[in-house]
């Protein structure tokens, strides 16, 4: 880099010699070196340039002319410029130069310059950087403006800034006068701002045309290396310089068919078509568009090429794909056999061929097809999978182990084949096989998630919960953040019986995924089971958010509420529940409930009439219809609806309850105290089966176990005044005036007003003792 050199060239007086300084320190950051390079990028020349706007510089058009590259210089910038405006007639060309730090020049008009002042040169003499020269104006020419100076110039400067004392541009340097002694001339600075409108922009010369290239080569080769948007790009730039190639426009449809865009694909084909109609590759790939559009044409196109190549197999190939697509698997087989009578070297239809065996269930055919395939094509994935699966399908297992492990393929390929083999075995309820597939799986592939999930599943049907809990706390080793490993966890420590540690891996699914619905579902199950009803209400409410059509959850969420005291809010949940799935059996047994809590009776029973109907076998839905008939006083019915719940679950307690009650409405005693004795038995701290009984026995003379069944009951529910007055009285009754008196006085603080009427009652049957009770 060269640097600054300050010359005081031309009159050298000491006012000159300071005067030329202080110009040069303010214009030094305007003006800058121009160099042009040839095509080797070495430098043929160098001038000067002055800074006329930012990014801009001008110089002399001369400086730049026949250069292959122009570089400017200031300071310590070396920056690559480009040739922007040209006003060839005044030699007067502007650079663009992105990223100079240069100050642009003020300018002074050529009106205002005078004879005889003292101006200054500053530009590039002779390569040696910038320099300043001093002189005088020596003449103006008016007619063709120009500046004649006696300021010395050298071959470098041109372009440079001829500036007065107070550093404002007057002229462009631009030639050094041969025949005059130290005689130059510049040109007014008033044309640096007529450049914009007189110069012309310069555009770079057109590039020499490229020999055309070999279209079709180059678009099989995409084609078979499968690079669709290349190919793509390839078939425009083919088109565009052929407009009518048929076999262009063919490559482009298929290429924009390959990449999902089957409505321009059809576009091109068509024009294919239109331009060769008799183009037996433009038909059949029309054909996979239209069948992709769902359009009817389809098959008429595929006909069309089968008229026009017979012996193109791989068109009842087509047919075929099209046929195991519709589940037609009987006619693909027969177009497969088409196909491969024409081209029986075609490993795709070989392998299409075990494909629709396998469905068939034919897997010793299937083996064959696929072996047929692997032979054409060794390295064909696909056939050897469907080998490997088929194999393990005819419980070959061996044999579909030995194709894999000569495949070659990547692992996480054949663990994707193993899993599927796994889940062929599970179909065939070969567990154990299944399991140790499985296993390969997870062996070949340990991210292979499914893989853990399937064999997970395998140890939970037989029972072996601990190794299934340690699968999946493997895989979560490597994968902590996938929230249905996390939830599958959950599932299997529940199944283990901690539903602790189970609600610990389900909650951490949920705050992975806060959009897995199964596992918010699971969630709330195992809260509600111990006895989190507000976490199981709040990850119900979530599950109604994601899957607000589930009615089977809003009946859950109505289950909830109904438990935590919230009858509205269950009721709007169930009625939901309903109005989606109108035979849900919790939604219609909750229904039921809440209307029997209302003593909306006739509603209560409508709802239960509807679940026995859907569940005849429910246990809970003849308790409901029972108990509302009995609200309704239909005893006899109740007590066959009872009766019914009672055959299919012996130990339900509130339908021994309902139906001993039933009993004793209809006077029948004796069946009414055996059934609210096993009652009892299966729910000592039940008060009402208590309160039943002690009357079933009270009724039938029987004071000895009504007074025991009413000792209990007050100490169930001592606040149960009811209890507290019918003990008082069976007590007088077997003449036990002590310990009538004490039930009398618990009854008397519970309810004065029971208790007056329960006096009343006893003087009136003239019961001993009674006259003794305080009024």
């Amino acid at each position: 880099m060269k640097g600054l050199v300050l010359l005081v060239l031309g009159i050298a007086t000491p006012a000159a010699a300071g005067e030329a300084e202080l110009v040069f320190d303010q214009v030094r950051r305007s003006v800058v070196t121009v160099t042009a390079l040839d095509e080797r990028g070495q430098a043929e020349w160098e001038g000067s340039g002055v800074a006329v706007a930012e990014g801009q510089v001008l110089t002399n058009c001369h400086v730049i002319d026949d250069a292959q590259e122009v570089r400017v210089h200031l300071a310590d910038q070396d920056l690559p410029a480009r040739p922007h405006l040209a006003d060839r007639p005044r030699d007067l060309c502007v650079l663009a130069v992105p990223g100079l730090a240069a100050a642009p020049v003020r300018t002074r008009p050529f009106a205002a310059v005078f004879v005889g002042e003292r101006v200054y040169a500053v530009g590039n003499p002779l390569g040696l950087g910038l320099a300043v020269s001093a002189g005088l104006i020596a003449a103006l020419d008016q007619e063709e403006p120009g500046i004649y100076t006696t300021a010395p110039l050298s071959p470098g400067s041109s372009g440079g800034g001829l500036f007065d004392a107070q550093g404002r541009l007057v002229g462009i340097t631009t030639r050094v006068l041969a025949f005059a002694q130290n005689f130059n001339l510049a040109l007014p600075a008033d044309w640096v701002a007529e450049v914009a409108s007189r110069g012309v922009v310069v555009t770079d010369p057109p590039a020499p045309p490229e020999p055309d290239p070999n279209w079709l080569a180059r678009a099989e080769a995409l084609r078979l290396a499968a690079e669709w948007p290349g190919l793509v790009d390839w078939a425009a730039r083919w088109r565009s310089e052929y407009p009518t190639s048929a076999v262009a426009a063919t490559f482009q449809g298929q290429a924009l068919s390959n990449l999902g865009r089957p409505v321009e694909a059809k576009v091109a084909l068509l024009e294919a078509a239109g331009l060769e109609p008799r183009n037996e590759l433009v038909w059949p790939y029309l054909a996979i568009v239209r069948r992709t559009l769902g359009e009817e044409e389809a098959a008429q196109d595929l006909g069309h090429a089968m008229a026009l190549a017979p012996k193109l197999g791989y068109l009842w190939r087509i047919q075929a794909e099209w046929q195991l697509q519709d589940g037609d698997l009987p006619a693909s087989l027969v177009s497969l056999q088409e196909s491969l009578r024409r081209e029986p070297g075609d490993p795709e239809t070989w392998a299409l061929l075990g494909q629709v065996q396998f469905r068939l269930g034919d897997q010793t055919a299937a083996v064959e097809a696929y072996r047929a395939a692997v032979r054409l094509k060794p390295a064909d994935a696909v056939a050897q999978s469907g080998l490997a699966m088929a194999l393990a399908a005819a419980g070959r297992l061996d044999e579909a182990r030995s194709v894999l492990a000569a495949a070659a393929g990547l692992p996480e390929r054949d663990a994707r084949v193993w899993l599927r083999i796994g889940e062929l075995l599970e179909q065939q309820s070969s567990h154990g096989q299944a399991e140790e597939a499985f296993r390969q799986a997870l062996s070949l592939d340990p991210a292979l998630v499914e893989a853990a999930h399937r064999l997970a599943g395998s140890l939970r049907k037989t029972r072996r919960l601990a190794e299934a809990a340690a699968v999946l706390r493997q895989a979560l080793g490597s994968q902590s953040e996938n929230a249905s490993l996390w939830m599958d966890l959950g599932r299997t420590l529940l199944g283990q019986g901690d539903p602790v540690a189970a609600m610990a891996a389900l909650e951490q699914a949920c705050a992975l995924d806060r959009s897995l619905a199964s596992a918010w579902r699971l969630l709330s199950e195992v809260r509600f089971d111990t006895g989190d009803l507000s976490g199981a209400l709040a990850a119900l409410e979530q599950v109604t958010r994601l899957r607000p059509q589930d009615a089977q959850v809003w009946a859950e969420l109505g289950r909830v509420q109904q438990r935590m005291g919230r009858p509205e809010e269950a009721f709007v949940a169930f009625t939901e529940a309903a109005r989606l799935d109108p035979e849900n059996e919790m939604a219609l047994q909750g229904l039921t409930a809440h209307h029997g809590s209302r003593q909306e009776h006739e509603r209560s029973l409508a709802y239960a009439e509807r679940s026995v109907a859907l569940s005849p076998g429910s246990p809970a839905a003849w308790s409901n219809k029972g108990y509302a008939l009995l609200k309704l006083g239909r005893y006899a019915e109740a007590a066959e609806a009872l009766e019914t719940a009672v055959r299919l679950q012996p130990d339900r307690s509130n339908s021994l309850i309902n139906l001993g009650e039933a009993f004793l409405r209809q006077g029948q005693l004796g069946q009414a105290i055996t059934t609210l004795e096993k009652a009892i038995r299966v729910a000592p701290a039940a008060p009402d089966a208590r309160l039943f009984a002690a009357q079933a026995y009270a009724a039938s003379g029987q004071l000895g176990p009504a007074a025991q069944h009413l000792t209990a009951l007050t100490e169930i529910t001592p606040g149960f005044a009811p209890g507290w007055a019918m003990l008082t009285l069976v007590l007088l009754d077997q003449n036990r005036p002590q310990e009538a008196k004490t039930a009398y006085g618990r009854l008397r603080d519970l309810s004065a007003a029971l208790a007056q009427e329960t006096r009343s009652r006893a003087l009136t049957q003239g019961l001993p003792g009674a006259a003794a009770l305080a009024e």
